[in-house]
């Protein structure tokens, strides 16, 4: 029987910084490098809104969202991430 150990050989740390969570009114993201895109989706898979920036940051207004759990993808430098923020 062999043994293997799952790893990985390097971490890098999130290029993104999305603040405040949970939030009201707006959500802040900045990131290290160029965001090409933005999409807020619902739980079930819905894009609500989507963006292209071509910057370093974005503010999305969060006003007009339902309370409740949503998924942000966010392409930053041809890189693919998905984070969760709250609405309240």
């Amino acid at each position: 029987m062999a043994s293997e150990v799952l790893s990985t050989s390097s971490f890098s740390l999130s290029k993104v910084k999305m603040y405040p969570n949970p939030a009201t009114y707006q959500l802040s993201i900045d990131a290290r490098g160029k965001i090409e895109k933005v999409s807020i989706y619902s739980l079930l898979g819905q894009e609500i809104l989507t963006k292209k920036p071509e910057g370093n940051n974005i503010i999305l207004q969060t006003d007009g969202l339902q309370t409740g759990v949503y998924i942000i993808k966010t392409t930053i430098e041809g890189i693919e991430s998905t984070l969760k923020f709250v609405k309240k």
